[in-house]
């Protein structure tokens, strides 16, 4: 025995054969199969195994096949002459201990298979010798598609293709790639309204009054959601959306984060409106007091309230009474660093924190932001005083410009003038005032008028006024 298995040993006359069963099926339950010209490749091998002889005609004609695809002309069937049957030695056919494994199988190739959802029903296939059956019936799936079709492929939610919004005669229209849907729908309010459910179209006409003319889309561009439904799916989970007039790929119109670190949103000089980068991704930079959380937000500070209840780094929306904790942690950021940067994929919901900052760059800045506004201050006054301060503070007097000695108390400067200098000088006092003369305006009216402008600082030292 191989270690971590085990037997159940019953007496033969006891033994209970297991019923008839289908055990595996190639190429695999809801198998998405891509086509990359669905007009020639329409054929599809599937293999069937089942764990004892069964009748070959019998799975044959226990086999019937539905499609859901959108309006094609094609009705899948089993090709002629490619039916095969035998044994086989089951292995990889289970990996559980104890579980049936494949003895037997049926192989065909389907032809005119479209491209959509096929179901394959398997209706209580007979054994060999036709005494009994499977006494079930089995619904298996396969999708087929190009790489784009949302039907098959429900990753491919974004419309690549530029200008494929196309805006004409005054509405907008779009062609659909969802092949295998039965109904749609639009939103152009990123899903707060939705229109009636219609019949799948291969063109749809949306009037252009309903996005430009709508107050509450606040976003740049038009974004138009389409949603599906088939039948066979049996979900409204395929979502395509459409951009015009924006070049990065988006599924939200804007994200806030809202925490201890903004005072929950109330706080409007720290940022809680996430950047969209050019990867499709949203970031926003968070410095707080660690460690923290935050919640991140769609439309306002009171909807869509996403987190990460569990933990795993995706986040989940639960509804705003919910009673867990739905938040995302933020830890300490790591040495040397001081903030984290936080980014979303808006496709996946995955998020993520990467380290931003640096705790010597942080000090230095610190000290320059202390130490330069009072350096500048100072270097500004002692600047100022000496370009514009013309004061002279006169504290001994008046130092006269000759020599002292030469100085008579009565006569003052003249004492050195000579004799015949102090005679004309005493003639010229005796003739008496002259004629003054004319200086400028309003006496000489050619003359160019002059302003003098004269400040008088003075400082009252009782009254401590400068």
């Amino acid at each position: 025995m191989e270690p971590l298995t085990f037997k159940a040993l019953v007496p033969q006359e006891m033994w209970v054969p297991p019923r008839p069963m289908l055990t595996r099926f190639l190429p695999g339950h809801d198998s998405r199969i891509v086509t990359h010209d669905s007009s020639n490749d329409t054929t599809v091998r599937i293999s069937l195994e089942f764990n004892v002889e069964m009748s070959c005609d019998g799975v044959t004609s226990a086999i019937s096949l539905t499609t859901s695809s959108s309006g094609s002309d094609l009705t899948p069937r089993i090709q002629d002459g490619s039916v095969t049957c035998g044994t086989v030695d089951g292995q990889g056919s289970t990996y559980l201990v104890g579980d049936v494994t494949s003895s037997w199988h049926w192989s065909a190739v389907l032809a005119d298979v479209p491209d959509g959802i096929i179901e394959i029903k398997l209706t209580q296939p007979s054994n060999a010798d036709e005494t009994d059956t499977t006494h079930a019936v089995d619904h298996l799936l396969i999708r087929k598609g190009s790489p784009d079709n949302v039907m098959v492929f429900p990753g491919a939610d974004y419309e690549k293709q530029a200008n494929a919004l196309v805006l004409e005669n005054r509405e907008y229209s779009y062609t659909h790639k969802a092949k295998g849907a039965q109904k749609l729908r639009y939103s152009w309010n990123y899903g707060k309204n939705y229109t009636q459910w219609a019949d799948y179209e291969e063109i749809t006409h949306i009037p252009e009054d309903i996005i430009d003319n709508c107050e509450e889309c606040f976003w740049p561009g038009q974004h138009i959601i389409f949603q599906y439904w088939a039948d066979l799916s049996a979900s409204t989970a395929h979502i395509v959306h459409v951009d015009r007039g924006y070049d990065l790929p988006r599924r939200v119109p804007q994200m806030l984060v809202r925490g201890p670190y903004n005072t929950w949103g109330y706080d409007k000089g720290v940022p809680s409106v996430m950047e969209h980068k050019k990867d499709g991704t949203w970031e926003i930079e968070i410095m707080a007091q660690w460690p923290s959380f935050v919640q991140v937000n769609v439309f306002a500070f009171d909807n869509y309230f996403y987190g990460d209840t569990d933990g795993d780094g995706v986040m989940e929306r639960l509804p705003p009474n919910t009673v867990a904790p739905n938040y995302l942690n933020m830890s300490v950021p790591p040495q040397p660093h001081l903030a984290w940067a936080l980014r979303i994929n808006d496709e996946t919901g995955r998020w993520e924190l990467e380290p931003r900052g640096h705790s010597v760059v942080g000090a230095v800045m610190f000290v320059l932001l202390l130490v330069i506004p009072l350096l500048t201050a100072i270097l500004a006054v002692l600047s100022f005083r000496w370009v514009f301060y013309g004061i002279r503070y006169n504290k001994w007097g008046v130092k006269p410009k000759e020599d002292s000695s030469h100085y008579f108390p009565i006569i003052g400067k003249d004492a050195n003038l000579s004799t015949a200098q102090l005679q004309e000088k005493f003639r010229g006092w005796m003739k008496g005032p002259s004629q003054p003369s004319i200086i400028g305006w309003p006496e000489d009216a050619h003359k160019r008028r002059k302003v003098l402008i004269a400040t008088l600082e003075y400082e009252i030292i009782d009254w401590k006024l400068k």
